[in-house]
């Protein structure tokens, strides 16, 4: 039973009771809240591991793509609400896939570009790609409403 719940909680990280699990995997201290410091740490083990085949950006650059996806209402910490707002939904497993599965994260990544060089290019040039990632993003949110008819 345990195992059928983590599998379905695995494979879609944006249903309710996912997001309550997952949230609970990352709030270790049962705050509520799930912190930076928190994130820092799973996050740290998912970049070794894609840091092996690919140049991955920094927690403080993963940080703010992901408070650009979920857009919490504090930008010191995520809370539950925050997950949960139908339009952050879909975008939840892409928080938890940056801090527990480096796969889905990188394949996310190939969507939508986090690496490093990004961060480091001219304004314009960076407004460029993240324009495109912008069109590239609401593309794949279009074609997730689709599958999920």
């Amino acid at each position: 039973g345990d195992f059928i719940f983590f599998m379905l909680s695995e494979e879609d990280k944006g249903n309710e009771i996912s997001i309550r699990y997952w949230f609970q995997c990352v709030g270790l201290n049962g705050s509520g809240i799930i912190s930076k410091l928190e994130m820092r740490r799973f996050y740290e083990i998912q970049r070794l591991q894609i840091s092996q085949y690919f140049e991955i950006c920094t927690f403080e650059q993963i940080l703010c793509v992901l408070i650009d996806l979920i857009k919490p209402a504090s930008k010191d910490f995520f809370a539950i609400n925050d997950f949960l707002q139908p339009e952050n939904k879909l975008f939840s497993g892409v928080f938890f896939d940056s801090l527990f599965n480096s796969n889905k994260f990188v394949e996310f990544n190939e969507i939508k570009p986090l690496r490093y060089e990004y961060a480091t290019q001219t304004f314009n040039d960076f407004a460029k790609v993240y324009h495109a990632a912008l069109i590239l993003e609401q593309e794949w949110r279009h074609q997730q409403l689709i599958s999920e008819k």
